[in-house]
């Protein structure tokens, strides 16, 4: 009962961070200036992440790492996998991502196109990669993993 509720509270909890991104929605404790557009937000290259970001967790968020990602056509980003969950919402672009455990090694794919919401399953390798040759694909990907910087 105790994981159940856990996980509710940080479903409340993305949800509510999701939807200042978005802009759908104005928090009282949130100034307007700290509002952002996820589709024309300034990115940086992050060597870390291996793409152009935009972190908003460090430094303002305790308990999950919230990060706009763009993925250039044709690209993806690198294999990866999180002790923690996360979760990826699709700001544009359409592409896929492959999933797999290591102790079945069978890989699973699932497409995704703008306005799409997933997550990996916890522990699980995976990689996202753009389908389209032209256009860049943007992500926002938010994971529960403790910040501590």
């Amino acid at each position: 009962m105790k994981n159940r509720k856990q996980g509710l509270d940080f479903i409340v909890r993305v949800v509510s961070m999701l939807a200042v991104l978005v802009g759908a929605t104005r928090v009282l404790a949130q100034p307007a200036s700290e509002l952002v557009n996820m589709k024309h937000h300034p990115l940086k290259f992050d060597k870390a992440i291996g793409a152009p970001a935009a972190r908003f967790g460090e430094g303002r968020l305790k308990q999950m790492d919230v990060t706009i990602v763009e993925i250039p056509a044709g690209g993806q980003l690198p294999l990866h996998r999180h002790l923690a969950e996360e979760m990826m919402y699709v700001i544009s672009g359409k592409g896929h991502v492959q999933m797999w455990n290591q102790a079945k090694g069978r890989k699973e794919e699932y497409d995704w196109k703008e306005g799409d919401y997933l997550s990996p399953t916890l522990n699980s390798y995976h990689q996202y990669t753009n389908a389209s040759k032209t256009e860049p694909a943007r992500i926002l990907l938010m994971t529960s993993t403790p910040l501590i910087r």
